[in-house]
């Protein structure tokens, strides 16, 4: 289930604020759809680049909306929480500690057994973190 952060966490409260009410409603409604009654499994898939209404998003922001976002579905095991879509053209040092703080923050927020899917920073690679 894709969508851009700004839809759910809309620029005039940022990623760090409230997140609007009826969108997430929706996403919810979607996700429950998916995993409650076709009893598949759902990816929930913010498709940003690693980038928020224009810019990077820093890791304290990240872990911040990640909390809040895994809250929503802690109880869910048939959520899957793809970390962020096709992170590029940002120094793997950098991606790799927004994901670690996102990692970190979701398991804090109570969902422990769900999969966490870490994308790298050559648009989808993980393997371009060695080099």
């Amino acid at each position: 289930v894709t969508f851009l952060m700004e839809r759910l966490s809309p620029p005039s409260t940022g990623l760090s604020g409230a997140f609007d009410a009826t969108y997430l409603n929706s996403l919810t409604t979607i996700v429950n759809y998916i995993t409650n009654t076709k009893n598949a499994y759902a990816v929930v898939d913010p498709h940003n680049y690693m980038r928020y209404n224009g810019a990077i998003i820093n890791s304290s922001d990240f872990s911040s909306w990640w909390t809040r976002l895994a809250g929503q579905f802690k109880s869910n095991s048939r959520v899957i929480f793809d970390l962020q879509n096709e992170p590029n053209g940002i120094d793997a040092t950098t991606v790799a500690a927004a994901m670690q703080s996102a990692v970190n923050a979701i398991r804090a927020a109570g969902a422990t057994t769900q999969l966490i899917l870490v994308e790298g920073t050559s648009w989808t690679g993980a393997w371009t973190w060695t080099s």
